[in-house]
């Protein structure tokens, strides 16, 4: 997701990890469903005159699922972007969380 605030460009990722083995195994838990963390990273993006953009990391959270939830997108992000956004300011997480619903459509 990327949005802009005050001539500064935003970018929000999320990316699900499993816990997995040492020997690349996926770790089951009791309901059947491997563990599943949602990671959430907050950069700046600069744009290059070409089709490459660089970033600038600010901020990466994980939200940790516990072994007897089953997996659930919507709130593995929520909880990964807050803890992403602790670091602002009340109003900066304010312009971020109004982007987030107006972009992602998620409430």
């Amino acid at each position: 997701m990327k949005f802009e605030v005050n001539d500064r460009l935003f970018d929000v990722r999320w990316k699900r990890s499993w816990n997995r083995r040492s020997n690349g195994t996926i770790r089951l838990a009791d309901n059947g469903h491997g563990r599943v963390n949602t990671v959430c990273t907050i950069s700046y993006a600069f744009p290059e005159k070409e089709k490459s953009e660089r970033y600038e990391l600010l901020s990466k959270a994980v939200s940790e699922q516990s072994r007897k939830d089953p997996y659930n997108k919507v709130v593995g992000r929520k909880v990964a972007f807050t803890k992403a956004l602790q670091d602002f300011t009340r109003e900066e997480r304010k312009v971020f969380w109004d982007q987030y619903k107006e972009k992602c459509r998620i409430v």
